[in-house]
């Protein structure tokens, strides 16, 4: 009979195990080339190489032109303001220089550009010659005689020097014979202290005025001795600045002073860092000088304050008007102290006032 309807289709079985891998197949042709790549970063220089050898010796140059003649001959002869050195070869060819002063020589206005000095004039021997040249040595009659300035030199004259005479002392270097007074040299205290002083040098201290001179000293020297004009003064204490015009040490001071009522045993003093109590039980009630012991070293030229201060309020101290290197006193009085200070020194050479 005829064939029946087919039935549905059943459920997959299960998956089988795989199998074994098969042989490898053959390699299969070569691909087209890709694009050539970026081009990469360049690499670190090497180190140079060996310097070669050297090459031959060039063939030699074409000689070159003649050079220019020589020096001709000197038209100029010398003479007084015309110098020529030289004899004219290669080697020493001449040289001719000229020798005029400056053009404002003379007019006692330095040109830096061609002076050296100008003292106004065109004299030679002064220190400064008609060039504009300053001279070593001056000539001391041009100085002394003529009354021209040596620039600064120093004179030096190994015979004698008269001023206002014409046949000095045989026995002096200076004699002077004109009816005028001799002015020493005038200097300060700090300009003295500056220079390195010689035995027997002389000058006028402007700082003390006095004039004084340097030698062989020592001893007990006193110092503003009895400045009294009568004067009273005022009480209680005084306050005075006082210049010692030697070096060595304060041993004394004396006062005049007098008592009006007080039974005061001592008297402070006080000098910057020193200060001692000094009995005072004896002051009398009338003026009088009374001694007080110290030990002070000074300076010459530095001032001091001396300050003095009773234990009572009737002391009178006498003052004098004032006097050159002292100021203040007593309480409100204006005027100086009246006292003497008793300056101790050590023997050797030091500048002694010539009172």
């Amino acid at each position: 009979g005829a064939t029946g309807a087919q039935g549905p289709q059943g459920e997959t079985g299960a998956q089988g195990e795989t199998g074994p891998q098969g042989d490898q197949g053959p390699q299969g042709e070569q691909g087209l080339q890709g694009d050539v790549g970026p081009t990469g970063a360049t690499g670190a220089q090497g180190p140079q190489g060996e310097t070669g050898a050297q090459g031959p010796i060039g063939l030699t140059g074409v000689t070159g032109a003649a050079g220019p003649a020589g020096q001709g001959g000197v038209t100029q002869a010398a003479g007084n303001n015309v110098t020529i050195t030289g004899d004219g070869t290669t080697e020493d060819p001449y040289i001719v220089s000229t020798n005029f002063p400056p053009p404002n020589m003379g007019d006692g206005v330095l040109d830096i550009c061609c002076e050296d000095c100008d003292d106004g004039n065109t004299y030679n021997g002064d220190g400064c010659d008609e060039f504009g040249r300053i001279e070593i040595q001056p000539s001391i009659d041009q100085v002394l005689v003529n009354g021209n300035n040596a620039s600064g030199s120093s004179i030096v004259n190994t015979g004698q020097i008269g001023v206002g005479t014409a046949t000095p002392n045989l026995e002096s270097s200076v004699d002077i014979s004109t009816p005028l007074p001799l002015i020493m040299p005038r200097m300060t205290q700090a300009q003295i202290d500056a220079i390195e002083p010689e035995e027997g040098m002389m000058q006028y201290n402007t700082t003390i005025q006095k004039l004084q001179v340097y030698e062989m000293s020592g001893g007990i020297m006193e110092h503003n001795n009895e400045f009294n004009t009568g004067e009273s003064g005022a009480n209680n204490f005084f306050n005075q600045l006082i210049t010692p015009d030697i070096t060595g040490t304060i041993i004394a001071i004396s006062l005049l002073v007098k008592n009006d009522g007080d039974a005061c045993p001592f008297i402070d003093f006080d000098l910057g860092n020193y200060a001692v109590f000094e009995d005072a039980s004896d002051v009398s009630s009338s003026f009088a000088w009374k001694t007080f012991n110290l030990s002070l070293p000074v300076i010459a030229g530095q001032q001091i304050n001396l300050s003095m201060f009773p234990c009572g309020s009737s002391f009178n101290y006498a003052t004098n008007s004032s006097y050159f290197g002292g100021s203040g006193c007593c309480s409100m009085d204006e005027d100086d102290l009246v006292f003497r200070l008793q300056i101790q020194t050590e023997t050797g050479l030091q500048w002694v006032n010539l009172d």
